[in-house]
């Protein structure tokens, strides 16, 4: 309960860093790529924990964090017979 509690809060503040239900978009502060890399580790961490205990987190989010499965492209049916194919 308690670590609920605790991913609840985090969650709030990053959606609240990201500029989810604000009025302004959030300002860039310039990060080193140092610093930016721990940001998405630390994000992807809230987002997963977050969805593993059944809150509410934006779609944009989720896909960041595991992109849907692009289905497999259509292909020309094959024919074994077909005098077009060379062989």
């Amino acid at each position: 309960m308690q670590r609920r509690k605790k991913v609840g809060k985090e969650l709030e503040e990053l959606l609240r860093d990201l500029g989810y239900g604000t009025l302004f978009e959030p300002s860039s502060s310039g990060r080193s790529p140092k610093q930016l890399a721990k940001w998405e580790t630390r994000k992807t961490r809230i987002i997963q924990q977050a969805v593993e205990f059944g809150m509410h987190v934006p779609q944009a989010l989720i896909d960041e964090v595991n992109p849907p499965e692009e289905p497999n492209p259509s292909t020309a049916p094959f024919i074994a017979n077909d005098p077009e194919i060379p062989i």
